[in-house]
């Protein structure tokens, strides 16, 4: 399921849109065609379109899910542009079109294939299968904070500055200074088409002659304030936002952090990773359980039959790493005689697929060397016991006896 959706893919597009707007959704339906599970990522209800939850106001727990969208279809006439609400219920799908004489606003709709309204969403048991979509919230709120956006506001501000200041160093202005007795000549105007002629016309690589006036250059501005007060605002929006500042300001040389204080630079960073992995794995599980009631639902042959399945994400490892100092722990764990599985995945970070992947590797390696010490030993000459006279102790003590 995950590999056909591509949901590698789709869960960066959730996240961002989740970062964004504070909440983003999924939801899960069944593709006949497939014959599988499929899943849609959603944004916030913007007004226009998107995907908002109803929540009850005494335990504030979800009672709906409501996706507001607009048809479009320029291949039929008359199917564009038309309003549409579909809400979702633990058991049961609702399906509306916009109707602006109706007092509510809407009414029931039902589309080609659609057997009944409302729809059922019940399992094999008759039980309701659960929420078709679930909500996948940032603790508190959007990433774009007002703090967040003033900042950026005001550092857009900076840059537009000093690149203009920039500029004007780049192609300085220009001035003439005459006598009190020189006309000064009529300054270009390229609105006056009669004085084009006779204005000065100053641009990059022109030769000006002046006669009876004192060229001058204006000087350019010190940019070096414009940039120190750009740098201050990249500092306070690490501080605001929690992410390191050599992320958003590159450092140099000697200035790269590694090792240790690079873990300790990025120790807020990974927090809230850690965080956003704890807020996001009760959906992800909501999503997958969903799933599997509804390919129950819909026969597959080869899904097994669990009454309660316990489905939980697992995540990349988000703390920053250093391959040599993990390879010295796990070289370590080794000595005190863990598990290599457990070094492999606990220590190292390898997903519990790559941990499958190793040890099966492992066993096929000692399936081959037993089988080539089998083979030596089914290929080596067999021994001939050499038999050793025994000598008496006492050889004068026989008589020898001939025939």
């Amino acid at each position: 399921w995950w590999t056909a959706n591509d949901l590698d893919t789709l869960q960066i597009d959730l996240y961002r849109k989740a970062l964004r707007d504070g909440v983003a959704y999924l939801l899960v339906t069944w593709d006949e065609k497939a014959n599988r599970p499929a899943f849609y990522v959603h944004a916030q209800d913007d007004g226009l379109e998107g995907v908002t939850t109803h929540l009850d106001p005494e335990t504030h727990l979800p009672q709906y899910y409501a996706k507001y969208w607009t048809t479009y279809d320029p291949l039929k006439p008359g199917a564009t542009g038309k309003e549409r609400k579909t809400v979702y219920l633990p058991g049961e799908v609702r399906k509306y079109q916009r109707a602006p004489g109706n007092v509510y606003g809407w009414e029931p709709a039902q589309d080609p294939g659609d057997t009944s309204w409302p729809l059922p969403w019940l399992g094999t048991d008759g039980r309701p299968i659960g929420f078709a979509v679930w909500s996948f919230r940032v603790p508190g709120g959007s990433e774009l904070s007002p703090s967040v956006l003033a900042l950026q506001d005001s550092l857009n501000t900076s840059m537009l500055d000093l690149l203009a200041a920039a500029a004007a160093g780049g192609f300085p202005i220009m001035s003439v200074e005459y006598g009190e007795n020189v006309q000064a000549p009529v300054v270009s105007a390229p609105d006056n088409e009669e004085n084009e002629e006779a204005g000065i016309e100053l641009a990059p690589g022109r030769l000006l002659e002046v006669y009876g006036g004192r060229l001058n250059r204006l000087p350019p501005s010190d940019t070096q304030p414009m940039i120190a007060t750009v740098w201050t605002m990249v500092s306070a929006l690490s501080a605001v936002t929690g992410v390191p500042s050599h992320r958003l300001r590159p450092f140099a040389g000697a200035e790269v952090p590694s090792g240790e204080a690079l873990k300790q630079l990025e120790a807020g960073l990974v927090a809230k990773a850690t965080e956003r992995t704890q807020a996001f794995t009760a959906p992800w599980a909501g999503v997958m359980n969903t799933a599997y009631r509804l390919a129950q639902r819909y026969g597959m042959s080869d899904l097994p039959a669990v009454a309660t399945p316990r489905i939980k994400p697992v995540w990349a490892d988000v703390n920053t790493r250093s391959e040599l100092l993990q390879a010295q722990v796990g070289t370590a764990h080794k000595g005190l005689g863990v598990p290599d599985e457990m070094i492999w995945q606990k220590v190292l970070g390898y997903t519990p697929d790559e941990v499958s992947a190793f040890r099966v590797s492992k066993r096929r390696d000692q399936a081959m060397q037993v089988a080539a010490i089998a083979a030596s030993l089914r290929q080596s000459p067999q021994a001939t016991p050499v038999q050793t006279p025994v000598q008496p102790a006492n050889p004068g003590a026989f008589t020898e006896v001939k025939p």
